[in-house]
């Protein structure tokens, strides 16, 4: 009986409070408050502890790993792998990133002022700009290229302050993508950030145009502010081979491989293939270095990497290439 009072009493609480109203009629109330009392505690201490035995009975692939960012997950680990990279405390580093938003927030304002009913958005994580919609497109410049890899790429140089890019944009933001949008449609290009020749992860760009090829908005945003910054790429960093193990420990594929082989490497050296031995590893693991925006002014050196396995979960792992630590997870599927 307990039961099926909790389930009655859970149906109507999952209804919109009007139609609660409407189903109470006179002579519809409980026939004791004591009774009222009793399946108002059953459903908050039995029901949560019989979900908890469920939860333990559950098959082993519906608890793998969760979706992970260490930045926001666990932001004072960020925090303190931020300071023992950079060199910097943690005051240092706070006041960096402080000159960074308080300068995209002036840059903000000012385009709102000279903009009317423009709809900016920035990013918590980067400091930067992460979405953008205009209101009323301006025309290109007589003689301009009117592709749509070059309109973007041009709407990007118009507002650099904005973005916190140097001039021409082409320098640090590259086009990977165009995307034609149906007669009389919207179409959208897509660009990645990169930084000395590597990708800058979490900047998947797209910047949407009109049918008339105007840019009316921007989703996902550059990185701001990168022009000072002097990466050192050495012979610190971890290989591709100890990463692809960091990448296993993370996901809970134990034991570590017994032996993996480099496959292949791209022409730069960053890029390349990893032959695992692992049971539950049924590809080579592709891994590449790209730079991870840890905080606003901090970027660090990382393996980002795919993992397809037999067993439930493909992963996107992404772990820092000085000290294995886990930044980003995601499951594929």
């Amino acid at each position: 009986p307990y039961v099926s009072r909790i389930g009655s009493i859970r149906g109507r609480l999952r209804r919109p409070p009007l139609q609660r109203v409407a189903m109470h009629r006179p002579g519809n109330e409980p026939r004791s408050n004591l009774r009222t009392l009793l399946v108002v505690l059953a459903v908050l201490f039995v029901v949560p502890r019989a979900s908890e035995a469920v939860d333990r009975s559950r098959p082993a692939e519906d608890r793998r790993p969760r979706h992970y960012d260490i930045r926001v997950h666990d932001a004072a680990a960020a925090v303190r792998l931020a300071g023992a990279i950079s060199g910097r405390d943690r005051e240092d580093l706070a006041r960096s990133a402080a000159s960074i938003v308080s300068a995209r927030a002036e840059a903000r304002a000012s385009v709102e002022r000279s903009t009317p009913g423009i709809d900016i958005t920035a990013s918590p994580l980067t400091g930067g700009i992460e979405h953008v919609r205009v209101p009323a497109p301006g025309a290109a410049p007589e003689g301009a290229d009117r592709s749509a890899g070059a309109t973007a790429l041009r709407f990007f140089d118009d507002h650099a302050a904005l973005y916190g890019l140097r001039h021409p944009a082409r320098d640090s933001l590259e086009v990977v993508g165009v995307r034609a949008g149906r007669p009389g449609g919207v179409g959208a290009v897509r660009l990645r950030q990169r930084l000395h020749g590597r990708p800058v992860f979490g900047t998947a760009i797209r910047a949407v145009l009109d049918r008339d090829g105007h840019v009316i908005a921007t989703v996902g945003g550059p990185v701001p502010e990168l022009d000072g910054f002097a990466p050192v790429l050495s012979e610190r960093l971890r290989t591709p081979e100890r990463a692809v193990g960091d990448a296993l420990d993370a996901v809970g594929l134990t034991p570590p491989p017994a032996a993996t082989a480099r496959l292949g490497s791209g022409l730069d050296g960053w890029d390349h293939e990893v032959a695992v031995d692992h049971p539950a590893v049924s590809r080579p693991v592709v891994v590449r270095l790209t730079w991870v925006p840890l905080q606003p002014g901090v970027l660090v050196p990382a393996w980002e990497q795919v993992v397809v396995t037999s067993t439930p979960g493909d992963w996107y792992v992404v772990t820092d290439a000085r000290s294995g630590t886990l930044l980003w997870r995601k499951d594929l599927e």
